[in-house]
């Protein structure tokens, strides 16, 4: 049985991106000269998702108990570079 007030990936996911797109026109908006690289990828991936979920889908992957198709879908990261993350993540890799 589902509640009514459960809150699904992709109803999260759109709100995430609307979010992100507001904080871009607020940045651009605040200072238009400004250049932005985008940051260091990896790093940024820690603000996108979030160590503590990036840790868990990937140890459930390696583990078996979640296939590698849903944690490419979870993170949005894919074959490299979604084993680059992990191993960045452990300390394996530099940004």
């Amino acid at each position: 049985m589902q509640g009514k007030n459960l809150l699904y990936y992709g109803d999260n996911l759109d709100i995430l991106r609307e979010f992100g797109t507001s904080l871009l026109t607020v940045a651009a908006v605040g200072n238009p000269s400004r250049q932005y690289s985008g940051g260091d990828f990896y790093p940024n991936q820690n603000l996108r998702i979030g160590k503590r979920f990036a840790s868990a889908v990937f140890q459930a992957a390696n583990e078996g108990k979640l296939l590698y198709s849903e944690a490419y879908r979870l993170t949005a990261l894919y074959g490299k570079t979604f084993d680059n993350y992990a191993d960045y993540l452990a300390g394996k890799r530099a940004s």
